[in-house]
């Protein structure tokens, strides 16, 4: 099985915190946190075993990172993106234009993210 460490905030962790916590787990270096550090919002690392995670994850919160590690397996991925050209936000719905310019009609509780 594999694990991955989320952050439990949006705050953008230091890239000093992470080398700190990186150093903990074995074949991680300062490289390594120079890299995830450029894009760490969300999910700090995945592919883990369940005991590098967790030793990750401790040594995250320990350098005031808050983290959680997570089961891949119950990670539910994003729906496929639509790249859009035109919408109008309607209070009933949004409205997005196809190609050919003919509008489709998208009510709120089907709309995941804009």
């Amino acid at each position: 099985m594999s694990y991955a460490v989320f952050q439990k905030t949006i705050d953008r962790p230091s890239r000093n915190a992470l080398k700190k916590a990186f150093k903990t787990v074995a074949d991680l270096v300062d490289i390594d946190a120079a890299t995830v550090a450029k894009d760490a919002y969300g999910v700090i690392m995945a592919g883990l075993t369940g005991e590098r995670a967790d030793k990750l994850s401790a040594a995250l919160q320990a350098e005031g990172v808050p983290t959680e590690v997570v089961d891949e397996s119950k990670i539910v991925p994003l729906p496929p993106q639509k790249l859009l050209h035109r919408i109008d936000c309607l209070p009933e719905a949004l409205l997005i234009w196809d190609a050919l310019q003919r509008p489709t009609g998208v009510t709120w509780d089907n709309v995941v993210l804009v």
